[in-house]
């Protein structure tokens, strides 16, 4: 999971704008940090860390990119640890492609195997390799939008992806149910991806937003847009300005955070189901099942959550549940 932040230009990216859209995305991801951007001579270069995205900016000098196309990638840490490897962008076996995605993939792990027994090398422990991997297949036979695809269709989950090939000046992108947007502006000096329409204020007059299940060739020359269950160009992509005041920018166009939590339970509650792989949750139901006393600790919203779940582990699992309130529990004996 995190936040995707992505732009082509005609002329050199200007300094600090990687830096300020991954600061404008912090709220939804704050592990790590990275951006891969093409060489002069097209080759893909990626610059990552785990860490807070102002010591990671610094450590691998984020405000300078020396490209006209970067994708970059703010990550909150779902899927394997916050370690500079587990960071995006990832990449296939040759380099040849750079991935960055914002969701889950919930049969990653059998994909990983399939792909490991055909020979390719995994170079860390998150979700969203599997889609550098599979793209290294897809892409041998397929031109770049199809090739995106045909990969998604052998993977469940709820998520976006954007990904950077060498020697094309072009971001392709993916909506799989996680938002995801590209803005325009007038002058069509430059053309971005992002994961929402407030952090392009300021750098785009216009958004075009990617219905779930649309895939979407970004570059200069223009924007090709493909249902990826049928593979038929979509003609007609909805649209919305970007005009948002600084102050609601890094939340999500909210007010403020509380109203934006409010608003996002209903996806968060389904991006939580999606991330519970059933071999941990067999095991959590043994631990549970064999213990001699269960609690369940929390404080405010978390613990009227708990005095929720103990009535479904009565009722579902003929469990009595101790619900108890975290500034209490160490008092218990």
């Amino acid at each position: 999971m995190g936040g995707i932040f992505g732009c082509i230009c005609k002329n050199t990216i200007k300094e600090n704008t990687i830096i300020e859209g991954l600061k404008r995305l912090l709220y939804r991801g704050y592990d790590g940090a990275g951006v891969a951007f093409l060489s002069k001579e097209g080759k893909i270069i990626i610059r990552k860390a785990a860490g807070h995205l102002e010591q990671v900016a610094r450590k691998v000098n984020l405000a300078h990119i020396p490209s006209k196309v970067a994708l970059s990638h703010t990550r909150y840490a779902s899927r394997g640890w916050p370690v500079d490897e587990n960071t995006h962008p990832l990449t296939d076996c040759y380099n040849r492609v750079a991935v960055v995605g914002d969701g889950i993939i919930e049969n990653f792990e059998e994909v990983r195997e399939k792909l490991v027994e055909k020979g390719h090398k995994f170079k860390s422990r998150t979700d969203i390799e599997v889609f550098a991997h599979l793209l290294e297949e897809t892409l041998r036979n397929n031109e770049p939008l199809k090739a995106l695809a045909l990969a998604s269709r052998k993977l469940r989950g709820i998520y976006s992806i954007a990904f950077l090939l060498e020697k094309k000046n072009k971001i392709y992108v993916l909506n799989k149910g996680q938002h995801i947007v590209i803005g325009v502006r007038g002058d069509k000096e430059c053309v971005f991806i992002s994961s929402d329409i407030p952090s392009l204020h300021g750098f785009a007059d216009e958004a075009l937003i990617l219905e779930e299940n649309m895939a979407a060739e970004v570059g200069l020359d223009g924007i090709r847009v493909i249902n990826i269950e049928s593979l038929a160009e979509v003609k007609e992509v909805r649209r919305k300005r970007v005009k948002y005041a600084i102050g609601v920018i890094d939340k999500a166009g909210y007010p403020h955070f509380m109203l934006k939590e409010i608003y996002e339970a209903p996806e968060a509650i389904i991006r939580t189901t999606a991330t519970l792989m059933e071999k941990y949750l067999r095991l959590a139901s043994m631990i549970i099942y064999g213990a001699k006393n269960v609690y369940i600790i929390g404080n405010g919203t978390s613990l009227y959550a708990g005095l929720v779940a103990s009535y479904y582990f009565t009722d579902l699992a003929n469990l009595n549940v101790n619900v108890v309130s975290a500034a209490e529990f160490t008092t218990m004996r």
